[in-house]
């Protein structure tokens, strides 16, 4: 685990195609890339449409293009696992499919990089 949380974090890329969430993780306990994760996954197309509007603030781990945006929070509920993306005032939340082997294997990353948080109560729509 990590000493130093800062060191292992989880980053979108705001544009990777229309129903399409591209995810790296740099993590000490590494995955499937030198610099710990990555993984595209199928999406809604609310969720890119929204990341389209983003500004990247932040290099990819594996070039130094900037592409990316962080606040990224993996949090495991008692009824899901919610993929949230904060970005100032905004936040974007999906639910994912914890069945799913694309799935199984993000929360892993995260699980053994100090990135998921585990909360024992049941997810709750925020009031809007």
């Amino acid at each position: 685990m990590s000493k130093n949380n800062n060191d292992n974090v989880l980053q979108v890329r705001v544009s990777a195609g229309d129903g399409v969430l591209h995810v790296q993780g740099k993590g000490e306990v590494t995955a499937n890339r030198e610099y710990g994760y990555a993984e595209k996954f199928s999406v809604p197309t609310k969720m890119t449409d929204w990341l389209a509007f983003r500004s990247a603030t932040h290099n990819s781990f594996a070039s130094n293009e900037k592409y990316y945006i962080r606040g990224v929070t993996l949090t495991k509920y008692a009824n899901c696992v919610a993929f949230e993306i904060k970005d100032n005032d905004d936040i974007f939340v999906l639910h994912l499919n914890a069945g799913s082997v694309k799935c199984s294997e993000l929360i892993d990353f995260a699980l053994q990089n100090d990135l998921l948080k585990i909360v024992d109560d049941e997810y709750k729509e925020a009031d809007e």
